[in-house]
């Protein structure tokens, strides 16, 4: 499957669209301004919200969770500092470590976990993930 991230260069609260490979709206990325902690909600094409992304904007750590329905599923840890690439560890939940590496900003990176690629994306315009599990 693949998707294609469309966002705005001037939107204000980061939102924009995540369609799939036929140009259909999949998802919602609903970025929340003005607030105490950075926080990103992905949407559904209705509006209902699928998982939300919050990090405190003033820690002393480099760490952002992921919730579903105010419950965690994930931290999200820097790894190590890198001046070409950013290294995270995503450690969910019930214990599995994800490996993710790249720019993410600049939407070019991939997430491993014990060194198989599950989804790589790229700035190209193009998301493919694989499922293995």
């Amino acid at each position: 499957m693949k998707y294609l991230v469309r966002d705005k260069i001037f939107a204000i609260g980061d939102d924009y669209w995540i369609e799939d490979e036929h140009g259909r709206h999949a998802f919602l990325v609903d970025g929340k301004a003005l607030r105490l902690r950075d926080t990103l909600e992905l949407k559904d094409p209705d509006g209902q919200v699928l998982i939300t992304l919050r990090q405190k904007m003033f820690s002393l750590r480099d760490a952002m969770t992921i919730e579903r329905d105010d419950q965690p599923l994930a931290t999200v840890r820097r790894k190590r500092l890198s001046l070409l690439r950013n290294h995270y560890r995503v450690t969910l939940v019930e214990g599995t470590e994800l490996d993710v590496s790249g720019r993410i900003l600049d939407r070019e990176f991939a997430v491993e976990y014990e060194g198989e690629l599950l989804v790589h994306v790229s700035g190209s315009g193009s998301t493919s993930a694989t499922r293995t599990r």
